[in-house]
């Protein structure tokens, strides 16, 4: 069984997952993150690549396969990738790589998990130890070592990984600012180990933003806000 939806002109199909998620898709997949797709709609680009780092099971790496001419899909939790390689079939996206590593700063062995009992939850993380039966040990990926396609122009970046954008929030933004790409990074400081934002604003000022300064207070006041970021000069 499956469930189809038209999402801002695109066919989104998403195998039946059962459950609190299947029954999510059904209520709320059609309305979910309108101001993300607006975005979307902005930095649509159908001869660069997307990088989708956190694509879960497709919610959104589904809509820029069909709008850009690559898309790399950054998806660890095992169960979420195999429902992703499917929705993605099923959805007709035959251009997009998947890694299914975690990224982070540096290439190590992680404990990956659900931060509640099960996986597939798309709030998945690193872990500092296991606590939980499904967790799984598993090496990171940096940007340097991702599997983008070589010769590719990566135009955009779209990063939503409940709270691991902090280890890799630096090499993010320096990526954009080498590849001249836009950003939209989703912010989960609550989650943060060290919630001083304010250690990034030098880097934050290389951009322009689709939000007004300073970017911190916004961060603080919002701590699962979005901000689009364009590398000043582009």
């Amino acid at each position: 069984m499956t469930h189809a939806f038209i999402k801002h002109g695109v066919r989104h199909v998403f195998h039946d997952m059962g459950g609190d998620i299947g029954q999510w898709l059904i209520d709320n997949f059609q309305t979910w993150e309108e101001h993300t797709f607006n975005v979307f709609e902005q930095v649509k680009s159908p001869n660069a690549t997307a990088l989708d780092i956190g694509a879960w099971i497709g919610t959104t790496a589904i809509w820029l396969a069909h709008n850009f001419a690559n898309v790399v899909a950054v998806e660890p939790d095992p169960v979420s990738a195999d429902f992703l390689k499917r929705n993605l079939v099923a959805s007709g996206c035959t251009n997009v790589i998947i890694c299914d590593r975690p990224i982070s700063n540096v290439e190590r062995d992680v404990v990956f998990g659900p931060r509640g009992h099960e996986l597939n939850q798309s709030t998945s993380y690193i872990k500092a130890m296991q606590d939980n039966p499904n967790d799984v040990t598993i090496r990171t990926v940096t940007f340097d070592n991702l599997p983008i396609p070589e010769g590719a122009n990566v135009t955009f970046v779209k990063c939503d990984i409940e709270g691991g954008e902090e280890s890799i929030l630096e090499d993010l933004l320096e990526f954009c600012i080498k590849n001249k790409s836009h950003a939209w990074v989703s912010f989960h400081l609550s989650w943060w180990k060290d919630q001083d934002i304010k250690r990034f604003l030098n880097l934050f000022s290389k951009f322009n933003t689709d939000v007004p300064d300073p970017i911190s207070r916004l961060i603080h006041q919002d701590g699962f806000g979005s901000i689009l970021f364009q590398p000043k000069g582009d």
